[in-house]
């Protein structure tokens, strides 16, 4: 059995190549080998982050900001007593003039005024539902659902570990080839655990909530670590 002496997380400039490699040195009967390996864990978000624009158009500023108010008031009123939305987040409030070029003049046929909000919902069956009340309202547009992944952390310890087992793994197989049997862990540096997201746009998520009532996706969430692994091994001619 051999014990990882510790993590030591490098961030390193010069990328190192990913074979293993073996090192003897014949002043102490010793080798080193040194490895790379990659491990990649596919993540499972449990929840997400809406991203919605409310907008309102009125002749008047004022009656434009006050519809506004209004109907942000009559959506979220729905989810105050749904525990499955966390936040609710004003990002901007915007009030705009319609203008149009006529006759060699410049027109103000309106005002539209719009409200950004972010709303953070656990579970995936909740975002489904809260998305599909949303785009009930049409004045309400959702301009991204971003997923979330609560406990990051243990995703991350997985692809390290994988990604550790992967780096072993060629190093048993070039002490096999030399036919070394011992060997100690030395040094384990963790490059990078980095998580890469894919989602899936909203318009093509939207064209089809009419036919099947589901339009969250929350694409291609996944995790990667790479790790590079040392270790001695006995020679095998100091036996």
């Amino acid at each position: 059995m051999f014990k990882i002496i510790g993590f030591i997380i490098t961030f390193c400039i010069l990328a190192i190549p990913f074979s293993a490699s073996a090192k003897s040195c014949n002043c102490n009967n010793h080798g080193m080998i040194t490895a790379s390996g990659a491990g990649t864990v596919k993540i499972k978000p449990d929840g997400s982050r809406l991203y919605v624009a409310v907008s309102i158009f009125n002749k008047s500023h004022r009656s434009a900001y006050r519809n506004l108010i209004k109907t942000i008031t009559n959506i979220t009123s729905r989810f105050k007593n749904y525990k499955a939305v966390k936040l609710i987040k004003t990002v901007q409030i915007n009030i705009a003039p319609n203008r149009y070029y006529d006759n060699g003049k410049w027109t103000t046929s309106g005002y539209n005024a719009t409200e950004n909000l972010i709303i953070k919902i656990h579970g995936n069956k909740n975002t489904n539902y809260v998305v599909l009340y949303l785009l009930k309202y049409k004045s309400t547009s959702i301009n991204r659902i971003a997923p979330i992944v609560s406990n990051m952390k243990k995703y991350k310890i997985e692809a390290v570990k994988l990604a550790y087992k992967h780096a072993i793994s060629k190093i048993k197989a070039v002490l096999k080839l030399i036919g070394a049997k011992s060997y100690t862990v030395k040094r384990v540096d963790i490059k990078s655990a980095v998580q890469r997201i894919f989602p899936v746009p909203v318009m093509m998520q939207a064209s089809i909530a009419n036919a099947v009532k589901k339009i969250y996706f929350p694409g291609k969430d996944r995790i990667t670590a790479q790790v590079f692994v040392k270790i001695n091994y006995n020679d095998i001619n100091n036996k």
